[in-house]
């Protein structure tokens, strides 16, 4: 495979597959500013969009929904560099500039045709991997086994090519780490084997216990980041690029709401609105908090939360007309302790199943009350019978302590605190609610 070839407008036929995956890989990837490429690591490439020196969310969502665009209408390289180039300039990203990071002001290079290259060849790469190698990992007792390949040419990187022809397992763990893209521009691919094919070309399998290993690095302004190596006695030594450890995958259940806690509410919710317009990112993640949900026992709470969802821009908005209160995040979130265990306790009962499918209901149509009793927003879903409706009482701007994927974390967060089933009469007597607007739900 050859980088040039990502550039020429049949993409799909790279992979001689249709380019579906790769581009729901480059879909479901959330946008995260960052100062230095070294603050996103491993498997984090494959879930953030980021380009270094790039703070501004709607750029970066711009720009990420411009490779989108690309993928899907075959765009190459020079066609898609002219409506980037125009939205980086459009917000003053680009040529060099001095910017103020946590190591202090220094000029770092924004925008120019070099880094255009880069990003576009970097994420069209990796995508169209992504795409062919969602479909390859599992244990495959036809094709079991898996051979790193390098472009040998003199652009490929000696610590790349040192590794052309290894073939291992598919069980193996290295590949977790090492499998390609594993650098930025890297041409590397992996290609499928049988039994049969490793024994026709006495092919010898490795196994990668005692030679793999992952280290930390310094990269320079505070920064360290991991390099996985593979270093086997007979062959030169492999690392992959430092912070790339993880090989790419096109799995849609992961955190796709994190960074947006700490970003500006409306362009984060317009963000993850956007996003999540494509079902199949909507389904991954709502099975995902689904399966996580019912794994809690309420009795023994472990103080984990995830975020579920977000307040739509029109919803941030009136509650900041009614109430006065200015949201710190768009992000709603669920804690096992605060939400699923007080819910179990609830005197009022409620639907576990309809609960536990909550991203799916947040991204329907439903109607957003104020809830004047106890001063907080109210989130209601109408029920098949029509004579009762769900309420989800959102304490909002909350101080939440908890673990998020096992690390402790202090955030702010709009967090579900009640769930009940309430009467349709009465959130018609404009006393104990007050309605505030309609959501008319994602259109998929």
């Amino acid at each position: 495979m050859q980088v040039a070839a990502v550039d020429k407008p049949t993409l799909q036929a790279l992979f001689r597959q249709p380019p579906r995956r790769a581009i729901e890989y480059l879909q479901q990837k959330q946008v995260m500013p960052s100062e230095d490429w070294w603050r996103v690591q491993g498997d984090a490439h494959n879930k953030s969009f980021v380009i270094a020196h790039m703070t501004q969310l709607d750029l970066l969502e711009d720009i990420r929904q411009s490779l989108v665009d690309a993928q899907k209408n075959g765009m190459n390289l020079k066609q898609w560099s002219e409506v980037a180039e125009q939205k980086m300039k459009a917000r003053g990203w680009w040529g060099k500039q001095e910017i103020q990071t946590e190591a202090g002001t220094r000029e770092v290079q924004l925008g120019n045709a070099y880094r255009l290259r880069t990003i576009y060849q970097t994420n069209m790469a990796q995508a169209y991997e992504a795409g062919r190698q969602s479909v390859m990992w599992s244990e495959d007792k036809l094709f079991p086994y898996v051979q790193y390949s390098a472009i040998l040419d003199n652009r490929t990187r000696p610590r790349h090519r040192a590794l052309h022809g290894v073939v291992m397992r598919k069980s193996d763990p290295a590949w977790q780490a090492i499998a390609p893209k594993n650098g930025y521009n890297c041409r590397c691919t992996t290609i499928e084997l049988m039994e049969m094919d490793v024994q026709s070309q006495n092919l010898k399998v490795r196994d990668s216990t005692g030679y793999f290993r992952i280290d930390e690095v310094d990269v320079g302004n505070g920064g360290i980041a991991t390099v996985a190596r593979l270093d086997f006695p007979d062959l030169p030594a492999f690392s992959t690029d430092a912070g790339w450890v993880g090989r790419p995958d096109a799995n849609m259940t992961q955190q796709l709401l994190d960074k947006a806690l700490v970003a500006e509410p409306k362009i984060a919710s317009t963000v993850v609105q956007q996003t999540f317009k494509n079902q199949s990112v909507v389904n991954a993640y709502n099975e995902e908090i689904k399966q996580w949900i019912k794994s809690v026992d309420p009795a023994r709470p472990r103080g984990d939360m995830k975020p579920v969802g977000v307040f739509p821009k029109q919803f941030i908005k009136k509650i900041k007309a009614h109430s006065g209160i200015e949201l710190e995040t768009a992000v709603i979130t669920v804690h096992d302790k605060d939400t699923i265990a007080h819910i179990s306790k609830e005197r009022k009962k409620h639907d576990h199943d309809w609960f536990a499918d909550i991203v799916e209901h947040l991204v329907q149509p439903h109607d957003l009350y104020w809830d004047v009793k106890h001063g907080n927003a109210a989130l209601v879903f109408d029920v098949e019978d029509g004579q009762h409706k769900y309420k989800l009482i959102v304490q909002l701007n909350r101080q939440n302590k908890g673990r998020v994927d096992g690390e402790r974390v202090n955030t702010v967060g709009n967090l579900i605190r009640t769930i009940v089933v309430e009467e349709t009469s009465n959130f018609e007597n404009g006393h104990d609610y007050i309605y505030l607007d309609h959501f008319n739900g994602e259109k998929k």
